[in-house]
């Protein structure tokens, strides 16, 4: 059941996160696998995958700062 990841709502808001309330977006594939009975692995790629792409997004953001490489340039 994908209700057990709104814990991180108030979080990703605080850390201004995009990562995670598309976790929770996300989590809502699983109820796929209950419509047709069959838990295919495919799902949980595209659910958890483009979740961790998101997170390296972040990191990758946050470390070249708000501005990204204008930041770095000075302008």
């Amino acid at each position: 059941m994908p209700w057990y990841v709104l814990w991180a709502l108030p979080a990703s808001v605080l850390a201004g996160s995009r990562s995670w309330p598309l976790l929770t977006g996300l989590s809502l594939l699983s109820y796929l696998t209950y419509a047709d009975g069959v838990s295919t692995l495919w799902w949980k790629w595209i659910e958890y995958g483009l979740f961790f792409v998101a997170v390296i997004w972040d990191l990758r953001v946050r470390s070249q700062g708000w501005g990204g490489r204008a930041d770095r340039a000075g302008l």
